[in-house]
């Protein structure tokens, strides 16, 4: 027979192989933290859709619900607006349609027939107050136009970029 000391076996523990796995996580996890997610243009992107998609559904939600709705905008934020039967402008009370604010270095510039505030309407038959709004950085890196017709219809598109 052998000694228990003689057939001693080498290798890791449990405890340690552990050890290290937990080490190895925290440094994962750190450094996805760490780690920018996206770089400026394509978060610029997700700004733009995400624009697109609110004006979409601003239209659907003004149809809907029988009321006027309005846009406002301003270089660096816009909020969702709706007329109430005294007809004054009031925020939208969804969340969905809470003021954004860009982050920066983006910045909106609107060319619409008007200079009232909101400067986009959406009528309860989803017409809406024809518009081109650009949304750009300061160092030109973003540089996208949405587009709103009479209709309704509402395009992005990507503007060329200054190199």
């Amino acid at each position: 027979m052998t000694s228990a000391a003689g057939s001693r076996q080498s290798g890791f523990t449990l405890i340690e192989l552990l050890a290290v796995l937990l080490i190895v996580g925290l440094l994962l996890s750190l450094s996805t933290i760490v780690l920018p997610t996206q770089s400026p243009a394509k978060a610029g992107r997700t700004e733009i859709d995400r624009l697109a998609a609110l004006l979409k559904l601003a239209i659907q939600d003004a149809v809907l619900k029988s009321r006027r709705t309005g846009i406002a905008i301003r270089k660096h934020e816009y909020r969702f607006v709706a007329q109430n039967p005294q007809q004054q402008w009031e925020p939208l009370k969804d969340k969905l349609f809470a003021p954004r604010r860009l982050p920066p270095p983006l910045q909106l510039a609107l060319q619409a027939a008007t200079t009232r505030t909101p400067q986009i309407i959406i009528s309860a038959s989803g017409e809406i107050t024809p518009f081109t709004l650009h949304v750009q950085s300061d160092d030109e890196q973003v540089r996208y136009t949405i587009r709103g017709s009479l209709t309704g219809h509402i395009a992005v598109q990507q503007a060329a970029t200054a190199d």
